[in-house]
């Protein structure tokens, strides 16, 4: 018996458990969004959060918003693991977790260390950033 589909016949996986879900969140110019996502579909499995980004976008500012995005999305009955990852799109530059370049978040971010941050605001939480500017990750394209 073969582990592939019969090419037309859709497989359908079972109901999501705590393993298979990371909250991702989009931290933008006008709004901080988040959203519970399935690995392994890349599907989005709840509705999106969202809170205005603070004025100015400052490191700490932006990560106590980041924080309650976490905070709602992981309260809800469908949610992720609560020592699950969480990803993070990131408009600037960024490598080894240090903050290169500030799009649409205020300039004090530029030599931030980004995952040392968002670590200590999510409680110790690891995070994962994709940070390739103008791009939008699946889940939240609309």
């Amino acid at each position: 018996m073969s582990d592939y589909a019969e090419p037309g016949v859709i497989n359908e996986l079972p109901a999501p458990t705590p393993k298979d879900l990371q909250i991702g969140v989009d931290i933008g110019g006008t709004g901080i969004k988040g959203g519970i996502v399935d690995l392994r579909t890349g599907n989005l499995v709840s509705d999106r959060f969202r809170i205005d980004t603070p004025k100015p976008a400052t490191p700490e500012a932006v990560a106590e918003v980041v924080r309650r995005v976490v905070d709602e999305l992981q309260g809800r009955d469908l949610a992720p693991d609560p020592e699950s990852a969480v990803g993070i799109d990131f408009p600037a530059v960024v490598k080894n977790g240090m903050v290169f370049s500030a799009a649409n978040v205020d300039d004090s971010w530029i030599n931030t260390d980004l995952e040392q941050v968002m670590s200590e605001a999510l409680g110790g939480r690891t995070e994962r950033t994709w940070t390739t500017p103008g791009s939008t990750p699946t889940w939240n394209r609309s």
